[in-house]
């Protein structure tokens, strides 16, 4: 419940501050990664199919009523904190950072007919908050201690550095919050040669 209210506060926050709009959106979605693909992140597989550079996953093309966030508005301060030195370790991460393609539009809802499960966009119970902007404030309400935020360090696999380098201080900054002060982003871990 403390989850659901933050998440739905932070909806709010967002659209007060003037960074929701109702749009459409068209691209090619990943299902397992809960993520519309960029089209500089999509690659071709020889027998025709439409797969995420980044994971290897299949896509499928999606055409939907969404809310929007103004990702594009945020590039330059987001690029500025990536830029500062020792905020994502190792240095080859920051550089992947830096050249990773802000969208100028992200997606940030998904019609409830098709995921259900999620938190409900406040006063709107046609769309469900999108999984990234849901998930990204668990760290506000995963524990006890109410003075938790702002952390010292964030602790992410390479597979996920996009959503926590780009789009939650992008979201922070929408929201007047304070960032992390660093990103550590490992390699995969493995188990019997497999990612955990």
């Amino acid at each position: 419940a403390r989850h659901v209210e933050m998440v739905q506060n932070v909806w709010r926050q967002l659209r007060v501050n003037g960074f929701i709009k109702k749009g459409r959106y068209a691209g090619y979605y990943s299902q397992p990664d809960e993520s519309f693909v960029p089209p500089s992140r999509v690659r071709e597989e020889s027998d025709g199919r439409k797969v995420s550079a980044e994971s290897g996953h299949t896509l499928d093309w999606l055409e939907e009523d969404t809310y929007v966030f103004p990702l594009g508005q945020f590039r330059d301060r987001v690029r500025e904190w990536i830029s500062k030195p020792g905020s994502i370790v190792p240095p080859m991460r920051q550089k992947e950072a830096l050249m990773f393609n802000v969208e100028e539009e992200l997606s940030i809802s998904r019609p409830r007919k098709r995921v259900a499960w999620g938190i409900q966009v406040p006063d709107e119970p046609d769309h469900t908050v999108y999984v990234w902007l849901d998930a990204l404030f668990n760290y506000f309400t995963v524990g006890r201690d109410e003075d938790a935020w702002p952390v010292h360090t964030h602790i992410v696999g390479k597979d996920i550095l996009r959503f926590h380098a780009v789009y939650l201080p992008a979201f922070l900054m929408g929201c007047s919050l304070d960032l992390p002060q660093r990103i550590v982003c490992h390699g995969h871990w493995l188990r019997d040669g497999k990612k955990m």
